[in-house]
């Protein structure tokens, strides 16, 4: 095969190319409308073979908030190769030369959904956390005290939202610090939603989309909570608002109040939505997680990310690029990975520097 190079878009020569790319993945071969040619939330890159444009992706800048550290944080969306390239190595080229680029721009993390794991294995990216989908019957849904008052909000009061989300984030691992246009997409991107906030200030959020159908299963788009108080009051208001539906839908992370305390029978739970992660800068994420730590890392893709970082002695940690990423998300844990036995070598001072963390991501792109 030809050279693969990856470069950003570059709307003055790739605009036709780059979309039709696109379009033969996303949009049933149609070509997509100029109007629909966004990237308001997003950047665009290409790769490029013999000065032709056979692949494309997007990347959202995101500030990913890993055990209380923030991250530049690339989330790459939209990957697409032509049809007929396909299954010829072209894809994993590509991931290789983006993840290449990316250090370069200066992001130190990089995640994704995945089409196929094994395929994103490939570029070294890894599976990290749980998204677990509820689906819980109206006559299950528990009657918990509604301690803290309610309010309905709206996009434009985001700001209100700010430190409850900052709060749950900063009790995980892999979210995303939201500036105002990411917070307008989530709750404003095709129509706006409703917020139901409770407390003051704000303890617990749900973000709906609502149904005018009677007796179906409804789906919260967002629920976060930074106290108990505050989860058992937004979960009193679920319970009200499903009183002419079959049932509620929504997602939680692995460590789930509702797991923990209120799982009944007939409720369905589902691992639903997996995200991958990969560290796209060994040696800073390292610096800035475990700088006490000697830590050896070995990088299919990234060159610079092969070697052993840290202060001179003994080994403490021996890990692969994709293991590292489980490690600094905190799920899997260390601890696990230790008792499954894949990892190479793991001190007791690297198990004590990464404690398990429950891994998350409330955004999808």
């Amino acid at each position: 095969m030809s050279l693969v190079t990856v470069r950003p878009y570059d709307p003055t020569r790739d605009e036709e190319s780059f979309w039709r790319v696109l379009s033969l993945t996303y949009n049933n071969g149609d070509m997509i409308p100029e109007g629909n040619r966004s990237f308001e939330f997003s950047k665009g890159y290409v790769a490029e073979v013999d000065g032709e444009i056979e692949g494309a992706f997007k990347v959202v800048d995101f500030t990913g908030l890993f055990r209380g550290v923030e991250m530049r944080t690339a989330g790459i969306a939209a990957v697409a190769i032509l049809p007929h390239r396909r299954g010829g190595g072209l894809g994993t080229q590509m991931l290789n030369g983006m993840v290449n680029l990316l250090k370069e721009e200066g992001y130190l993390m990089s995640s994704l959904y995945p089409f196929s794991e094994t395929f994103y294995r490939k570029s070294g990216y890894e599976s990290c956390g749980k998204r677990i989908k509820i689906t819980c019957p109206r006559e299950r849904l528990p009657k918990t005290p509604q301690t803290l008052p309610i309010r309905l909000l709206g996009p434009a009061d985001y700001e209100q939202l700010i430190d409850c989300h900052r709060a749950f984030a900063e009790s995980r691992s892999g979210l995303n610090i939201r500036n105002g246009i990411q917070w307008m997409r989530v709750l404003a991107e095709n129509r706006e939603l409703c917020i139901y906030a409770v407390g003051d200030p704000v303890e617990a959020y749900a973000v709906i989309s609502h149904s005018t159908s009677f007796w179906t299963i409804d789906h919260v788009s967002e629920l976060v909570w930074s106290t108990a108080a505050g989860y058992d009051s937004i979960l009193s208001f679920l319970r009200g608002l499903a009183v002419n539906k079959n049932g509620l839908s929504w997602y939680e992370p692995s460590d789930s109040p509702f797991m923990a305390q209120y799982l009944d029978q007939g409720v369905e739970t589902k691992i639903e939505r997996g995200i991958m992660y990969r560290v796209v800068n060994v040696p800073e994420v390292l610096s800035k997680l475990a700088p006490s730590l000697r830590v050896q890392v070995s990088d299919d893709s990234i060159e610079s990310n092969n070697g052993v970082f840290g202060p001179d002695g003994a080994i403490d940690l021996d890990v692969t690029h994709r293991q590292l990423a489980q490690i600094v998300l905190g799920e899997p844990s260390l601890q696990d990975l230790a008792r499954n036995r894949p990892v190479a070598m793991v001190s007791e001072n690297a198990l004590a520097a990464f404690p398990p963390v429950p891994a998350y991501c409330l955004e999808f792109f």
